[in-house]
């Protein structure tokens, strides 16, 4: 089921579009300001966001860039006028398509469904390494033994980090810089890494006083075992 974020000022709008896209299998929560928007952002992965230009003011079209550098994310922006100048400017700051709002709802659910084809269709499959698959598309990992974890986008890099380098210590330096290519503009601190590690040992189920998966090497940093599970491990 894709989750689909509606940021629009106007709560009777959110409702009807809220309403209307769960008779189509599509779960959607929704955002009234730019803030509230970032912040259901960061508490978790969204299929596209449906965006009103004028959220916010201005803020609207500064958030579609944002969002466009994500990179992971369908984004259909609903504008106030049908003017060419405002369809070209959404479409130039990364929507992948414009609207004007209130939009016709069986045009937005048609819409959304071919935007999120689309971005599918370029979204590199899931990686698998000695049993584990990260897919990035979904956010998620799936475990050996078939369970599916669904992560942050910095678990997600963490966890891919480690797969990338089975059996190997990793410092908390080369961690660091491996998160720092993300989202956020400064690489966490060591302690931020540790705190990474251990959501992401609690997600996996992992004990970290008899890890199955995640050791800690003391003075040195940590180390994703899959030899535990039996699997070779890549050196």
């Amino acid at each position: 089921m894709a989750k689909i974020l509606v940021a629009d000022a106007d709560a009777a709008l959110r409702g009807r579009v809220r309403d209307y896209l769960a008779c189509f299998n599509l779960q959607t929560h929704d955002a009234d300001s730019a803030p509230q928007l970032q912040a259901q952002l960061a508490a978790g992965h969204y299929d596209a966001v449906v965006l009103d230009a004028g959220l916010d003011g201005a803020e609207g079209l500064r958030l579609c860039r944002q969002l466009r550098d994500r990179g992971d994310i369908a984004i259909v922006m609903m504008g106030d006028r049908a003017e060419p100048v405002d369809r070209v400017i959404g479409l130039d700051l990364g929507a992948d398509d414009f609207l004007v709002r209130p939009p016709d709802l069986r045009e937005l659910v048609a819409r959304l469904n071919a935007v999120l084809r689309r971005v599918r269709a370029t979204q590199p499959p899931p990686a698998a390494h000695g049993g584990w698959q990260v897919d990035a598309a979904r956010h998620q990992a799936v475990a050996p033994d078939g369970r599916t974890i669904p992560l942050s986008p910095g678990e997600l890099r963490l966890m891919a980090v480690f797969l990338e380098q089975p059996g190997e210590v990793l410092s908390r330096e080369v961690l660091r810089t491996a998160l720092g290519d993300g989202e956020a503009s400064v690489p966490p601190s060591s302690r931020g890494i540790d705190l990474q590690v251990s959501r992401l040992r609690q997600k996996l189920g992992d004990d970290p006083l008899v890890p199955q998966w995640i050791r800690t090497v003391r003075g040195k940093g940590y180390v994703f075992e899959l030899q535990r599970m039996g699997l070779p491990t890549a050196r």
